[in-house]
């Protein structure tokens, strides 16, 4: 009935990290990996084929126009409310946590996320290959459910190698 954290899309990374501090989690414990980019495929789970996801294209004028007029804002003006108090809360979450512990964290989370991607996006078996095969029993062993999860092994191997490395610098 009612939300104690909402994630902001336009902010996700942010959401996450201070998700994960209010939790008391470890950055390895909300790494992710994409499974969604323009120029790959999505598997389509109604007939099990593979959708290239489109690069996004230039707005016409008439639609840049459309989406800046009084027109739209007034139909979607809920939506700009929403978002907007959401953010806000945001920033009041992470003014709560200390701005110093949020960026040292936050700093942390995006090494160990590029880490990551270096290392585990070649590696994690998606439902559809970058050629738009489908591959939906290796997903189903290496996601955790869909496209979802998926390259977790990898993603946990790099949080544990973090966690080890702190842990014995931590010691010194």
């Amino acid at each position: 009935e009612d939300y104690n954290f909402i994630i902001v899309l336009e902010r996700y990374d942010e959401s996450l990290v201070a998700l994960q501090l209010l939790l008391g989690l470890r950055a390895g414990d909300i790494l992710y990996l994409s499974s969604k980019s323009s120029g790959d495929y999505y598997l389509n789970h109604l007939n099990k084929k593979c959708v290239l996801i489109q690069k996004s294209r230039t707005l016409t004028p008439n639609i840049s126009f459309y989406l800046s007029s009084n027109e739209w804002i007034a139909k979607n003006y809920g939506d700009y409310v929403l978002q907007e108090a959401a953010s806000q809360s945001l920033d009041l979450t992470i003014d709560a946590i200390g701005k110093e512990i949020f960026g040292h964290a936050l700093q942390q989370f995006i090494s160990l996320k590029i880490k990551a991607g270096e290392e585990c996006s070649s590696n994690a078996k998606f439902p559809c290959m970058r050629n738009g095969t489908a591959q939906i029993k290796e997903a189903e062993k290496d996601c955790f459910v869909q496209d979802e999860g998926c390259g977790r092994w990898c993603l946990d191997q790099i949080s544990f190698l973090e966690d080890h490395k702190k842990h014995k610098t931590s010691r010194l």
